[in-house]
């Protein structure tokens, strides 16, 4: 009646950082057996490299899977300025559909018996590392151990994580 409502009194409160998680799709439509070999292998890369590995023949321990650097490069191999960055990634999933427009549709292939003729890969990314606000400001990055000549330095021009 007096055209007003209850304030919610709404709060955001922090527990704590948090790990980002994200997801990259690519499509795969070969032209021909060579094109059709380097799509195969470029699957079984992310979904071998997202696989535990064994430790020896021992069957009590198990191995991490590869860990993944992400980055965005122009054609001269340098940092795309404009697009954030990632810090390193596990690989979580890697889903592939044979049938992205609804229907199977393959080719004969004497290597592999016969190649659909488009396959989406969607793959998904957890950070293993939380992003910090210092991560902007220092001009290394304390990431998992790695080499910091792998790194590249988060300048004034850069949008950041």
């Amino acid at each position: 009646g007096t055209g007003t409502t209850i304030n919610p009194t709404l709060e955001l409160l922090f527990n704590g950082p948090k790990l980002r998680s994200f997801s990259l799709s690519f499509e795969f439509a070969p032209v021909d057996e060579d094109d059709a070999t380097a799509s195969r292998r470029i699957i079984r890369f992310f979904r071998q490299g997202m696989a535990p590995k064994r430790v020896n023949t021992n069957t009590i321990f198990i191995g991490s899977p590869n860990v993944f650097r992400i980055n965005y490069r122009t054609s001269g191999g340098g940092n795309i300025k404009g697009l954030h960055r990632h810090k390193i990634c596990a690989l979580v999933a890697c889903e592939t559909n044979f049938t992205p427009d609804g229907v199977y549709q393959s080719y004969p292939d004497r290597y592999a018996g016969a190649q659909p003729v488009r396959t989406t890969m969607t793959l998904s990314f957890v950070e293993l590392t939380p992003i910090f606000e210092n991560d902007y400001r220092d001009k290394k990055e304390e990431d998992a151990g790695l080499d910091d000549a792998l790194l590249d330095q988060i300048t004034f021009n850069d949008i950041g994580f």
